[in-house]
């Protein structure tokens, strides 16, 4: 079985050569690799050329989505694996991504991203955050794909017409195209067994406001496939940010508006202790505090998305 690696990059100097490494040193060998940078401002393209065995495609600036289909376009093997340019595959994950798909009939597959015990304190908050979510997701069928790591069929991929070029940002291309495999009766399966290492690089400011972005489109994807919630975002993340609107209609009441504040505040305290408790990393903790702030910035995105939807509406 070939599989063709496809990981679209812009600006990446930073993981980009962890990235690639990494697939270098893959146990299983019948695979090639597909790199589609963006126009890349800084070193990218100088730290893959002349230094790693990839198909480098040179591409305009536009979002992952569109570098994805160009990628696959070029690709030869007959699975479709994408992966995240600050994502270092284990040195066993193709090898395991083919067992999977030998033993489990999917048609796409998304594995388990880590996060490097090295991490940054904010990087590290969020990184074990995302991987707590994952984890709960357990080795099943679900109904979503993240494209950290995502493994598909080609001839599944182009049957649903590749990523929807329109996204500009990694807000939801991956999203929405889980959604319209869905639509279509095609499988996703997720497993614990194909994963590698997420060096993030967030930053509290930037962070947030790719929050509001993903909540903004989060209000389209929810009208367009009549879908709010999946296994990897909960009913109660979407509760905690309506929590903030709840207090409005007490503010009148201070010991109802104090009760539902503190509830709000402290709404994420029991993810935050079981990760502290699992790596008795203090920093965790802090998490308490990083995802009320969040689920603000999951509200306003939320508002504005549909303030925007019913704008496009009326025209």
């Amino acid at each position: 079985m070939k599989i063709s690696v496809i990981v679209p990059t812009f600006n990446a100097e930073r993981t980009i050569e962890k990235c690639l490494n990494a697939l270098k040193k893959q146990t299983y060998k019948n695979f090639e690799v597909i790199v589609v940078d963006g126009s890349s401002t800084d070193n990218t393209v100088k730290v893959i050329e002349g230094k790693f065995d990839a198909k480098l495609k040179r591409w305009r600036s536009s979002g992952p989505g569109e570098k994805r289909n160009v990628g696959a376009k070029m690709a030869k093997g007959e699975i479709l694996l994408f992966l995240d340019s600050d994502l270092a595959l284990c040195k066993d994950g193709v090898k395991e991504l083919v067992k999977v798909f030998e033993k489990v009939d999917a048609d796409g597959i998304t594995g388990t991203p880590f996060t490097p015990k090295d991490s940054g304190t904010l990087d590290y908050i969020v990184g074990l955050d995302y991987e707590y979510r994952f984890e709960k997701m357990g080795e099943s069928f679900v109904d979503v794909a993240a494209t950290t790591i995502f493994a598909i069929k080609k001839k599944v991929f182009f049957k649903i017409g590749g990523f929807d070029v329109r996204f500009k940002r990694a807000t939801g291309e991956d999203w929405d195209f889980s959604a319209k495999m869905r639509k279509k009766g095609f499988t996703i399966f997720h497993t614990q067994k194909v994963k590698g290492y997420h060096y993030t690089a967030e930053r509290v400011c930037p962070y947030l406001k790719k929050q509001y972005h993903h909540a903004k489109y989060r209000v389209e994807h929810a009208m367009e496939h009549k879908q709010t919630a999946d296994q990897y975002t909960k009913p109660y993340m979407i509760i905690q940010s309506f929590l903030w609107l709840l207090m409005l209609f007490f503010i009148f009441s201070p010991p109802l508006f104090i009760l539902i504040f503190l509830i709000t505040i402290l709404w994420n305290m029991p993810e935050a202790i079981e990760l502290y408790r699992r790596t008795g990393d203090a920093r965790l903790l802090l998490l308490i505090p990083l995802s009320s702030v969040r689920s603000i910035y999951w509200l306003a995105g939320a508002i504005v998305g549909f303030i925007e939807l019913l704008g496009g509406r009326k025209d």
